[in-house]
């Protein structure tokens, strides 16, 4: 049994040991991207809606420029100026609509993305390379942006500094240089083999079968090491640098095959599970909103909504009754509110209208047969489930009856978040184990967190590498080197014999 175990463990480091080494190096420089990474200026920015500047209403403006259909609205600040950001059907771009002249703003979009570069990286003196869409996530825009679409923004910089900020929101996804690229490139190719034409499934079941092996490894390397415990630095052949060398590896492996086996355990988990995940942030509502349906002005409609204090948006939402103003009021101490939701014609306000919304919303999504007997109820805080890596708030939860949750923002009815029973698990699992977000709650800082997972990814780095390193010495094609030139030494030492 000892020698299946031993010949077992042997044959898996022959095949996993290069990639684990690879994913050791790239584990450790996840959290260097972290520490390197370019910091924002700003956190974020304080929208608000001015109420004195809308002299224009958002019908007038509209008429004005025959913009007769549109599917999104935003108020937006560029400067001192208050602006309608509108969305026309038939075009992919916004467009932006001065609310205290209904003048329309050239190249809005660009102006707008450029603005919120220069606030997020605090830098107003680099020229502009380029503004271009991104409408997914692929490349150096990864999903933990979790914004979609959004506008990268190329600064002209020696750094290479390029911003993808996000319009609806004013929000910014990410902060990119050269440096970071470089890294996280490098890092999804070693570490999640997100690499350029590999199909998806092959990624998927290649990743979890090599966190498999590793994770059998570990196991029947620590069962060797319990087997064998007392024979352990003893014997000639423990003098030798080789035996030497085969104790540091068993101590050290022994010492970091907890930390193997939860992270094997928890990759695996999550490779399956987020590969098998369907894509569902490209999903938007297709709305259309007539300008004749709506007569009211939005200062009208915050007089109606009985909102006290500041507003910080104000967008539409469509219900049986026709197009309604949703009116998003600002947070006050990290303190969300739910949406007012008020009729477009007629002032009337809508009691849950952010919910009737989504829920009508989450029906062009889904077929009414998988919303049967759906629970929907109103996120303001982030918890177990809603974490704050989502980074919208408020949404609106959708609860199927097979036990799937879709996390759906109201102000543009993006899906933020979606989760299944075993996903729940699953992020638990990637979450807790995979990232050690227990020694958060121990009272541990990121910094001390990211520390002692880098010296457990070294250490079993080290590991790898000399159990390769003894692994070289069993390989069958090095032995038949070695019988080669005894057996050469041998012929040579009987010719000269033979001569004397």
């Amino acid at each position: 049994m000892r020698k299946q175990l031993y010949q077992m463990h042997i044959w898996i480091a022959g095949i996993s040991a290069i990639p684990l080494l690879l994913w050791c190096i790239s584990a450790v420089m996840h959290p260097l991207m972290v520490w390197t990474s370019p910091e924002p200026a700003i956190k974020s920015i304080e929208q608000q809606v001015f109420p004195d500047r809308l002299q224009v209403s958002l019908a007038e403006a509209l008429n004005r420029h025959e913009l007769t259909k549109i599917t999104s609205l935003g108020i937006t600040q560029l400067g001192e100026k208050q602006y309608y950001r509108v969305g026309v059907e038939g075009t992919p771009h916004p467009v932006y609509l001065e609310t205290e002249t209904g003048e329309l703003l050239p190249n809005g979009v660009q102006l707008h993305a450029e603005s919120l570069a220069r606030q997020f990286s605090g830098d107003t003196a680099s020229s502009i390379v380029s503004v271009e869409p991104i409408t997914q996530f692929a490349g150096e825009y990864t999903s933990s942006g979790q914004f979609l679409p959004v506008m990268k923004v190329q600064l002209e910089r020696d750094d290479g500094m390029r911003a993808y900020v996000d319009l609806t929101g004013d929000r910014l996804a990410t902060l990119i240089d050269d440096q970071r690229s470089w890294l996280l490139l490098i890092f999804k190719a070693l570490h999640s083999w997100e690499i350029p034409g590999m199909p998806e499934i092959v990624r998927v079941w290649g990743l979890a079968i090599f966190c498999f092996l590793v994770l059998i490894g570990a196991v029947t390397g620590l069962t060797i090491y319990v087997v064998m415990w007392k024979n352990l630095g003893k014997g000639k052949a423990a003098a030798t640098p080789r035996g030497r060398l085969r104790t540091v590896h068993r101590l050290a492996g022994v010492f970091v095959s907890l930390a193997m086996l939860i992270f094997a355990f928890s990759g695996m988990f999550h490779a399956l599970v987020q590969g098998s995940k369907p894509d569902l942030k490209h999903l938007r509502p297709s709305d259309t909103f007539l300008a004749s349906d709506m007569p009211l002005a939005i200062p009208d409609a915050l007089k109606k909504s009985n909102v006290t204090g500041a507003v910080q948006n104000v967008s539409l939402a469509m219900l049986e009754s026709g197009p309604h103003y949703l009116i998003l009021r600002k947070p006050e101490s990290r303190k969300q509110f739910p949406p007012v939701v008020v009729n477009a014609r007629t002032g009337e306000i809508v009691v849950d209208g952010d919910l009737q919304h989504v829920q009508r919303i989450s029906e062009s999504y889904f077929t009414p047969e998988s919303l049967k007997e759906a629970e929907v109820t109103r996120l303001t805080s982030f918890g177990m489930e809603y974490i704050p890596r989502n980074r919208r708030l408020p949404v609106v939860k959708v609860a199927k009856a097979t036990g799937e949750s879709v996390f759906i923002d109201p102000v543009d009815g993006a899906i933020a978040y979606s989760t299944s029973p075993v996903g729940r698990w699953e992020q638990l699992s990637f979450s807790w184990l995979h990232k050690w977000r227990f020694l958060d709650q121990a009272g541990f800082s990121r910094e001390v967190r990211d520390s002692i997972m880098v010296f457990f990814v070294t250490l079993g780095g080290m590991v790898t590498l000399t159990g390769g390193i003894l692994l070289a010495y069993r390989n069958p094609l090095r032995k038949r080197r070695k019988a080669t030139r005894m057996s050469a030494q041998l012929r040579a030492n009987f010719r000269r014999s033979s001569s004397d």
